[in-house]
């Protein structure tokens, strides 16, 4: 075959790179020549007149080409005995061919004859100078075999002359230098291929071992985790930057404790908390590390505590730290405050067990004292909770870690891993697989799913095939993740309830809490307490009624206190009846109806009351007329009960629907 290109704008359109080199006619040359090579095939290329003749010799690739990539599969295996034989009838037929003759001294240098490999390297560039593969394997023999650098050198330059933008080559060329440590030169070749190629895991893996050789534990750590982030998993570079990482996490937490981190940005955060903020140890508790937050335990002070023999305890108390900053972040945000509490209350662990009762019976029906299932549900209601309203916020709090603290990488990503490894058993380890309730389970998988991939955006390395999820469990962690990172993107003081919200939503768990506004919350404290109150101190109810009490509807306009209790019993009733169908909704409206006509005193605070519809709890008179108003608003608020709740009853809906 025989192409003929004229040099002209034309061709310079299909070949930009040929127009800088109009000049330099052995450029020029040899720019066609590359282009134009088919495997180890190069064709003849002359240039006269401004015109470029191309002579591609179809025949011979059409008769050697079959050949030679039977010897190709043969060297890969390592299969040189029969190699070298139809190596040799190969350029016995045609010895031009430059990479017949780099391969068999390949084979020879890797069988440790390098005296032949340098006499078959050498023929391979007399026939082509320009094969870069049989320079640097001739550098390579000098460098290593000849302890010959200063000849080494000159046939790794030439490579550079070749072909400077050969990033590959250059990272191989300092990657032999180092392994001869050669420090500086290695350094020179591996500055070279990285500003080619900055994502090129060989290079920054090899940056990486020579920050470690130099005791630049952080420095190392970097290139390591930008190898795994660019590296394939089955690629050997990756197995070995993560044992670089590892490597270099010990190295420098040893060195480093990241007290004065923590001291620094604890003085940040006191600048914005009317509390003081101390940080103890304590091996008592039962996390490695938690926050006690002033308002919750009635103290002056927000604590933080910690267990020292954790390993990177540092990073724990960091996320503390980050915890209450974004809580005063919500706290001080505009409108008043955005801050939520998260709140778990009986009624939310009686459904769970309720939820959960098949589960029960099988611990049961396996004859487990009854205390041991008690701990284990609660414990699996209180671990549940934790994850669902934690696992989200802490995605945040670990991505503000790892971009406004670089320091402390090294002991964010020890930490973590632990986690991660604690995550992974306890959603795989059979025999906790076996005795967990399969929502729980399902739940739990997909958060600690999105937790591991969340880890591999920050540090490169992927846990996720640990987790044995099914392909809908990841579908939807990878859903959930997306919602992160959508949130992320526009973040703003306690957008990240938001997401505690959505989660739990998407895994159907908000039946299990309440997120409830930190300034109503504290406003008018627990409900229940205030219930408790409204029962054991009336605010008056004790005293007589109107004269026309039993002429107008019952209402306590013109008795504030009495409002306030009726508002909360409806606010209470709102809360139960959210879980309720309307047909049951209406079976309570009925049966304290029919209680009703045999009498219900609103003044008997004393007087309890049991529903049937309502079992294992009891009520004062007041409490069931406020909860019948409120049913039969929901089922017919056209209905005349002789009750006029209506100020209290809006009163409640706003609290309500504020939650």
């Amino acid at each position: 075959m025989i192409i003929i290109h004229r040099l002209d704008d034309f061709t310079f359109e299909l070949f930009p790179k040929l127009k800088g080199l109009l000049r330099d006619t052995e450029s020029l040359k040899n720019e066609i020549v590359d282009f134009y090579t088919f495997g180890p095939y190069r064709p003849q290329v002359d240039i006269e007149n401004s015109i470029a003749t191309i002579n591609i010799d179809e025949v011979k690739i059409a008769n050697e080409k079959k050949d030679f990539d039977k010897v190709v599969a043969l060297c890969e295996k390592r299969k040189y005995d029969l190699a070298k034989p139809i190596l040799g009838k190969l350029i016995k037929n045609n010895p031009t061919i430059s990479e017949y003759h780099r391969i068999l001294g390949q084979i020879y240098s890797d069988e440790g004859d390098q005296k032949k490999a340098i006499n078959f390297l050498v023929d391979a560039l007399k026939w082509d100078p320009r094969n870069t593969y049989a320079l640097l394997m001739m550098g390579n023999i000098f460098a290593r075999f000849k302890d010959d650098i200063k000849t080494a050198m000159k046939y790794y330059d030439q490579v550079l002359s070749v072909n400077p933008k050969d990033g590959i080559a250059l990272n191989n060329i300092g990657a032999n230098l180092l392994q001869l440590e050669k420090m500086e030169e290695a350094k020179r070749y591996f500055e070279l291929a990285y500003e080619i190629n900055p994502n090129y895991p060989n290079t920054t893996y090899a940056f990486g071992l020579m920050a470690s050789n130099k005791g630049d534990y952080l420095k190392a750590f970097e290139f390591g985790i930008q190898s795994v982030k660019n590296a394939k998993t089955h690629e050997p570079v990756y197995k070995h930057a993560v044992g670089l990482i590892n490597e270099s996490v010990i190295g420098y937490t040893k060195a480093n404790n990241a007290k004065a981190v923590i001291e620094k940005y604890l003085q940040r955060i006191e600048k914005e908390s009317p509390q003081k903020i101390q940080i103890t140890e304590d091996d008592s508790i039962p996390t490695a590390a938690k926050i006690e937050l002033a308002e919750n335990h009635n103290r002056d002070s927000h604590y933080i505590k910690y267990k020292a023999n954790y390993p990177a305890y540092e990073h724990l108390v960091m996320h503390e730290l980050v915890h209450l900053d974004f809580f005063l972040q919500a706290r001080n945000a505009a409108e008043g405050g955005k801050n939520k509490l998260f709140i778990t209350r009986n009624d939310h662990k009686e459904l769970f067990i309720r939820d959960n009762e098949q589960t029960l019976k099988k611990l049961e029906q396996l004859s487990y004292p009854d205390k041991v299932i008690s701990d284990f549900i609660s414990s699996l209601f209180s671990g549940l909770t934790q994850q669902i309203f934690n696992a989200p916020i802490d995605l945040f709090i670990e991505e503000f870690l790892f971009n406004e603290f670089p320091e402390l990488k090294p002991h964010q990503f020890i930490s973590l891993t632990k986690l991660l490894n604690e995550g992974i058993t306890a959603v795989t380890k059979k025999e906790i697989v076996d005795l967990t309730p399969g929502q729980t389970l399902n739940a739990s998988k997909i958060m600690n799913l999105v937790t591991a991939m969340h880890f591999k955006d920050l540090f490169g390395i992927d846990y996720t095939q640990n987790y044995k999820a099914s392909a809908s469990q990841t579908k939807k962690a990878l859903q959930l993740y997306k919602q992160f990172l959508d949130v992320k993107a526009i973040r703003t003081p306690a957008s990240e309830y938001n997401l505690v919200e959505a989660w739990s939503k998407e895994l159907n768990l908000g039946k299990y809490f309440e997120l409830v506004d930190e300034n109503e919350y504290r406003t008018r404290s627990n409900l229940d307490d205030i219930i408790k109150d409204i029962e054991e101190n009336p605010f008056g109810l004790n005293k007589p009624m109107p004269a026309d009490a039993q002429k107008e509807p019952l209402s306590f306009e013109k008795e504030p206190a009495g409002q306030m209790a009726v508002t909360m019993y409806c606010l209470s009733a709102l809360q139960l009846f959210e879980k309720k169908t309307k047909e049951e909704i209406k079976e309570i409206g009925f049966e304290i109806a029919l209680l009703g006509s045999q009498g219900i005193d609103p003044k008997n605070s004393e007087k309890r009351h049991n529903l049937a519809s309502i079992p294992g709890k009891q009520f004062s008179g007041l409490q069931l007329l406020a909860y019948m108003y409120v049913a039969w608003q929901q089922i017919d608020p056209t209905k005349d009960l002789e009750i006029n709740f209506k100020n209290e009853y809006e009163q409640a809906k706003k609290m309500f629907y504020k939650k």
